[in-house]
C-alpha cells in the first residue's frame, strides 16, 4: 500500500470512528426522548455493518497483538475519537495488510470502532502497562 493510499485509508478510519461516535450518541438520545412513531415502534436505526465493527473492535482489542501494536502508539495521544482513530490507522495497518498474529480485517470501519471501544473504555483501561511505564520516565 502507497504512502497516498495509507493516508486516504487513516482519513477514511477517522471519518469512520467520528460516524460510529455519531450515531451511538444519536442513538441514545434517541432512547432518552423516547418517541413512538408509527404502530408504537421506537427503535432506533442502527447500521447493521457498524453493530458488526462494533464487535469485532471489543474483541480485537483485547488480542495480544493488536495491543502490542497499539498501546505504544497510544501512550502520547489525548482521549478524543479523532486523535485515537489517527494513531489506530497506521498502528494496526501493517497487522491488516500481512495477517500476522490477530486477523485485523482491513476495514477503515473496523479500525475506526476500535477508536471508539479506545476512547470510550480510555487508553489506561486498554493499555494499563503502558501508562505506568510512561509515569515511571516522568519520575
Amino acid at each position: 500500500m502507497e504512502a497516498q493510499e495509507q493516508s486516504r485509508f487513516v482519513d477514511d478510519v477517522v471519518n469512520a470512528a467520528e460516524r460510529i461516535d455519531l450515531e451511538d450518541s444519536l442513538a441514545s438520545s434517541m432512547r432518552a426522548q423516547d418517541f413512538s412513531f408509527g404502530e408504537g415502534n421506537s427503535a432506533p436505526a442502527v447500521d447493521p455493518e457498524i453493530q458488526d465493527a462494533k464487535r469485532q473492535a471489543a474483541q480485537l482489542v483485547h488480542e495480544p497483538t493488536v495491543r502490542e501494536r497499539l498501546c505504544p502508539a497510544l501512550s502520547s495521544v489525548s482521549d478524543d475519537v479523532g486523535s485515537i482513530a489517527k494513531v489506530v490507522g497506521p498502528a494496526l495497518l501493517p497487522l491488516a495488510l500481512t495477517g500476522a498474529g490477530a486477523v485485523v480485517p482491513l476495514s477503515s470501519l473496523v479500525f475506526g470502532a476500535i477508536a471508539v471501544v479506545i476512547a470510550r473504555a480510555g487508553v489506561a483501561a486498554i493499555c494499563p502497562d503502558s501508562k505506568k511505564s510512561a509515569k515511571k520516565g516522568d519520575d
